[in-house]
């Protein structure tokens, strides 16, 4: 006589899942934009995050919330890496190779804030990272960890050509890096790792 046992089935969590379900979102879709491009369905996403699409769309209507909710973690990410550190030259250098690295490994998320940068949060994000990043970049300038001559918006510019850079390299990211840290080095800006 064959044993039978009860089939086990998937609870729904409701409520308690939402954080980590939105977290999952926000992996998958970093990660199928940069495969994909940003045109991927919203259903991959849903997929890939192993959600419906119903709890995706119940996280981010558009994909310009989608894009306002990573680059808010991007925000938070380099004011994390930057805190890390004691000292004026690590925390700027921390910094700015994390939005570096930001830069050259999620072109199309920056592709998605560039199309949505009407949008106030956008603009509220940016100036979050302007405020923060003007006393790191003084410091650093008062400790000699970076050049005297540099002001904001010229690492801003830097970050828009090494943007140009990635989105116009026909080979792999890793040529493109290399470029993009060729730029930097020329214009005697740090570095990503």
């Amino acid at each position: 006589m064959k044993a039978t046992h009860p089939k086990v089935t998937a609870q729904n969590r409701g409520p308690a899942a939402a954080a980590a379900n939105r977290d999952a979102i926000l992996q998958s879709a970093r990660q199928l934009f940069a495969e994909r491009g940003l045109d991927v369905p919203f259903s991959a996403i849903a997929q890939e995050a192993e959600v419906s699409q119903g709890v995706l769309y119940r996280h981010f209507r558009s994909r310009v919330d989608l894009a306002v909710a990573v680059f808010e973690e991007n925000v938070a990410t380099i004011i994390r890496a930057s805190n890390m550190h004691v000292h004026p030259e690590d925390r700027f250098h921390a910094a700015w190779k994390q939005m570096v690295d930001l830069t050259v490994s999620h072109v199309a998320f920056i592709e998605t804030v560039a199309e949505s940068a009407l949008d106030p949060r956008i603009e509220d994000l940016s100036e979050e990272i302007r405020v923060f990043l003007r006393p790191v970049l003084a410091e650093a300038q008062d400790s000699g960890a970076a050049p005297a001559d540099i002001t904001l918006e010229t690492l801003f510019v830097a970050l828009r050509a090494s943007y140009g850079l990635v989105k116009t390299h026909p080979i792999s990211e890793g040529s493109a890096r290399d470029e993009v840290e060729g730029l930097l080095e020329a214009l005697g800006l740090p570095t990503a790792p």
